[in-house]
């Protein structure tokens, strides 16, 4: 059916993955001819098995631009791997994408990022001492209750415009930090931020 289907741009694919995510398997090998792909959702529904992403994944999918991840519990560790993807714009990670208690950013990728979108997710810290999101506008944090800090260094990126920490309590003061640090950055040129924290 896939290889009927080259010029696809969009697919959903919702079930239990972890045979999918196998490309010994077969199945996740057949997305090499989805050349054309830019938007791409997976939904794991079966919390039994443990998840982990393809090395071909960054293969087969060169031109995705958008990622939507929902309880797939890949760990955080493996989280850093998506900057391999060249195009990538919108990676938005729901209801345990990622599992693991920290997420350590590392220096490359993510080149082409401009919205980052994490919930529910139960990491309690995220270390990005070499911010890897030159492009990133937007960021959006959902009922992350146990993040107790956002990364301070992301004041320091260029184009970010918009951060949005809805039920995330505990990181809300180093999210006023980095609002604070980009008004005192602000010149007429400079692109406006605007800090989101609905109650």
């Amino acid at each position: 059916m896939l290889v009927r289907a080259g010029n696809l741009k969009k697919m959903s694919i919702k079930g239990n993955l972890a045979a999918f995510l196998e490309t010994g398997k077969g199945d996740f090998s057949n997305f090499r001819v989805l050349q054309h792909l830019e938007n791409l959702t997976l939904f794991n529904d079966d919390k039994s098995n443990v998840l982990h992403l393809p090395s071909a994944f960054f293969v087969y999918l060169p031109k995705l631009k958008k990622l939507t991840l929902s309880k797939t519990r890949f760990d955080w560790k493996e989280a850093n791997r998506l900057g391999q993807l060249e195009r990538l714009q919108v990676l938005k990670l729901k209801e345990n994408a990622f599992t693991g208690k920290s997420w350590k950013m590392e220096m490359g990728g993510f080149r082409k990022l401009q919205v980052l979108w994490i919930e529910r997710a139960d990491f309690e810290s995220w270390e990005a001492s070499t911010c890897p999101f030159p492009r990133l506008r937007t960021l959006v944090l959902v009922s992350c209750h146990n993040l107790e800090a956002v990364p301070l260094e992301l004041a320091d990126l260029e184009y970010l415009q918009e951060m949005t920490l809805d039920n995330t309590s505990k990181a809300s003061e180093t999210a006023k930090e980095i609002e604070r640090k980009r008004k005192e950055k602000q010149t007429p040129e400079s692109i406006k931020f605007k800090l989101t924290i609905p109650y």
